[in-house]
């Protein structure tokens, strides 16, 4: 079995027409942080409640220190694919499904399940 080097890291990231590109031609792993950096930014007040492990093959996300979402980033280029804000997404309902609240009355959320 392989082993390789995990960094534990906080998210961090930009917004407005850096995101857009950051979206567009960021490489995964950059991908990758900019996303859970404004889901943090937007639906929790930038509290960094968002944290992850990524190694050369796999991601974990956890929330407030549990996780909730892990997969290959392999998955995460085709969620990229199919719309700008599957990734998104799917981190939202992995929140959801391990019983954390949401604001859908939030204007991020709303923008991030309404379009595409």
């Amino acid at each position: 079995m392989k082993s390789y080097n995990v960094e534990l890291k906080k998210v961090s990231g930009g917004s407005g027409f850096a995101s857009s590109m950051i979206r567009l031609n960021a490489n995964t792993k950059q991908y990758i942080n900019h996303i859970l950096y404004v889901i943090d930014k937007n639906l929790f007040g930038d509290e960094h409640v968002l944290e992850y492990t990524i190694d050369e093959e796999k991601l974990n996300v956890d929330f407030h220190g549990k996780q909730i979402f892990t997969t290959i980033l392999s998955e995460v280029e085709k969620f990229r694919s199919i719309s700008a804000n599957e990734f998104e997404k799917r981190i939202i309902k992995a929140i959801e499904a391990k019983g954390f609240n949401t604001d859908k009355e939030n204007e991020y959320y709303m923008k991030v399940f309404n379009e595409g």
